[in-house]
């Protein structure tokens, strides 16, 4: 099995969007449907991320803070690539 980058993939799928399928209805589908699937494994992730945070010992008050801080910090990249 290959794997590709997200934004390699993405970059593909605008590609053959804009040259194979320029029907609006078609792109409206594959838009919700593609939102949907990363929707999904979002909430996947996060379920398996609460999973090992409730087995794990609970983190002093500066482990967390440091966490936080940089799960905000990796939301703001996330959300500035897609």
């Amino acid at each position: 099995m290959r794997t590709i980058a997200q934004t390699d993939l993405e970059a593909r799928v605008l590609n053959a969007l804009t040259n194979h399928l320029m029907d609006p209805e078609a792109l409206a589908v594959f838009c919700e449907t593609y939102a949907d699937e990363r929707n999904r494994l979002r909430r996947e992730a996060e379920g398996a991320r609460e999973t090992l945070n409730a087995a794990s010992p609970r983190p002093n008050a500066i482990t967390k803070s440091w966490w936080t801080r940089l799960s905000q910090v990796f939301r703001r990249s996330r959300s500035k690539t897609g």
